[in-house]
């Protein structure tokens, strides 16, 4: 068959339990066909569908659904209001899929539909929490309309090895927990979350404490613990005053810091780490003009 698109009249055929659209030339999808409530089964494998509507979700009877070889890259999110229903996703060979990353999807349809059902409910409330998914990756496209306002990402144990720079991107977002991953650092685009109030980056691989996030002066909460950060950061959470104490820990280790570089022969570091600390000093004075008089007695 070459069929390469439906028609919109598709969608008056309410009665309609049964789809097959295999083997065809089929870009995508009207969406007129989310009105077909009593449909069961849609198959539509081997064609060339790139996108799927968004409202597929609407298909509240359907229990399987054959996406097999299909240049797709995306799942619409609303499949995840059908977590009790859908029995099956057939997703082989759809080799351009993204979202649900790849580990998720190898994890089998009941962590697919998790996954789905998690982002979902993100979509809708406000609270994107995808805890213990062993994502890898955090493939979600964080500038969907449906997330501009997004307050809360939760992404803990998933084996994520860096954050997206959409992250930065989120205008709302004013708790950021990325806990128990393999994080090594933040894109320096991170400084844009200005109405960031609590941050979780404990557990993860950290050797330094990132300058993006030393620059996140609204935080009032933040958890940085439980990393290979020299000169060990509390595993609580530090509350009020946060900036303050980001300021006070870097004064404080720079020394040690530049000591520890001294032994080890990393003398062109320890002389740029000294001349941070001079530059650093310089501005805490500037801006405490009291320590001046302090350091005269």
């Amino acid at each position: 068959n070459n069929l390469r698109e439906l028609p919109s009249e598709i969608g008056d055929c309410v009665a309609l339990k049964h789809l097959s659209l295999n083997a065809n030339d089929i870009v995508s999808l009207p969406d007129a066909l989310t009105s077909l409530a009593s449909l069961k089964r849609l198959q539509i494998g081997a064609n060339n569908c790139r996108v799927l509507p968004e409202a597929l979700g609407r298909l509240a009877s359907l229990s399987h659904i054959d996406l097999s070889s299909n240049p797709i890259s995306t799942l619409p999110a609303s499949l995840g209001a059908l977590h009790l229903t859908l029995e099956n996703i057939e997703l082989f060979e759809c080799k351009e899929l993204k979202d649900p990353p790849e580990a998720v999807v190898a994890g089998g349809h009941q962590q697919t539909m998790e996954y789905l059902r998690k982002v979902w409910r993100g979509f809708t409330s406000g609270r994107m929490v995808l805890v213990g998914l062993e994502m890898q990756r955090l493939e979600l496209d964080l500038l969907h309309p449906n997330l501009l306002d997004l307050a809360e990402l939760r992404v803990d144990k998933n084996g994520l090895k860096f954050l997206p720079d959409q992250v930065a991107m989120l205008p709302s977002l004013i708790s950021l927990r990325f806990r128990d991953n393999l994080v090594q650092r933040l894109p320096d685009s991170f400084t844009n979350l200005s109405n960031l109030k609590e941050l979780d980056m404990s557990k993860n691989k950290f050797h330094t404490l990132p300058k993006c996030v030393i620059a996140l002066t609204h935080l009032t909460r933040l958890r940085c613990g439980n990393n290979p950060i020299p000169f060990s950061l509390s595993a609580e959470w530090i509350e009020g005053g946060v900036d303050s104490f980001l300021r006070d820990y870097i004064l404080e280790t720079t020394g040690k810091r530049i000591a520890a570089m001294w032994s080890s022969a990393q003398t062109g570091e320890a002389f740029t780490a000294w001349a941070n600390y001079v530059q650093e000093a310089k501005l805490e004075r500037a801006e405490n003009p009291d320590t001046r008089t302090k350091d005269r007695h």
